[in-house]
């Protein structure tokens, strides 16, 4: 059982990590922190901190009570801080397995920030991060996608360096899986010797990780890793994404993004952040 810390922003999004929670009940999650952080930064003058800090800590004990009912061990936190170097260090002091936060997608401010922040979170932390997909318009979430577990089917995709092992060993070890992909995608095509290679490291990486047995392997040839990682999780009908993240400088994020953050945002299904 996973030990939790769901990060929401008291949005109606932002809400919906906690049904997902509930949805899994304690088979999946053993405990569970709520944490609203109230950025002064986030804030337009005019707004009651003290009464926006009491509505918070009102709801939340409501969904408090809630978990507690199907036997997940819950409490709340409310304070004022930078969300991400509040939950980082909730993280920290409470030894949590995962941050979860949700994502309503890239066509939506929310979606930007939520997505930004949960690799943020991932990043400074090392604290793996469940972003969760949701459609305010669609069916609250939980923890089944067409009477299967969230993390039923799960689409790893690596890089050849030090994160990839702590990444695998994460996903295998998830409550409920059922199968994984992992992938690797090459950015350019080169001769065929070279996509041999790729498939023979690819497939030394899985038996590393004592997944030979559990896991297929793809390499998949394109300059757009995130569209491919998405499209392929589409294809074999994942239920999640996992995928590494490591810190940028700057003028990398400029010129070339993170493909991490791209998968968050552009993906139609819930995406696994780790940290190497």
């Amino acid at each position: 059982m996973l030990n939790v810390i769901v990060a929401t922003d008291m949005s109606e999004a932002g809400l919906l990590g906690v049904e997902s929670v509930f949805g899994c009940g304690p088979t999946v999650f053993g405990e569970v922190t709520l944490v609203h952080v109230v950025d002064l930064d986030l804030y337009t003058a005019g707004g009651s901190i003290p009464g926006i800090i009491e509505f918070s800590q009102d709801r939340l004990a409501q969904e408090v009570a809630r978990l507690s009912e199907v036997g997940i061990t819950a409490d709340a936190v409310v304070t004022q801080g930078d969300v991400v170097d509040t939950i980082n260090r909730l993280a920290e002091e409470r030894n949590a397995d995962a941050v979860l936060v949700t994502n309503v997608g890239e066509n939506a401010l929310a979606g930007r920030v939520l997505g930004t922040v949960a690799e943020r979170i991932a990043v400074a932390s090392k604290v793996p991060v469940f972003v969760q997909r949701v459609d305010l318009e669609g069916e609250v979430p939980s923890c089944r996608i067409d009477d299967r577990a969230l993390t039923s089917r799960v689409l790893v995709a690596v890089d050849f360096d030090e994160a990839a092992t702590q990444l695998l060993s994460f996903t295998a070890a998830l409550p409920g899986v059922e199968a994984m992909r992992v992938v690797h995608v090459a950015t350019e095509a080169g001769p065929l010797t070279g996509l041999t290679a790729a498939v023979e490291e690819l497939e030394a990486l899985a038996a590393r990780a004592s997944l030979a047995a559990r896991a297929d392997t793809r390499v998949i040839v394109t300059d757009d890793a995130a569209r491919a990682i998405a499209d392929e999780a589409a294809a074999w009908d994942a239920t999640l994404i996992a995928v590494g993240v490591r810190a940028h400088g700057v003028i990398h994020r400029i010129r070339h993004g993170s493909v991490a953050g791209e998968v968050v945002r552009g993906s139609d299904r819930s995406v696994l952040l780790v940290s190497g």
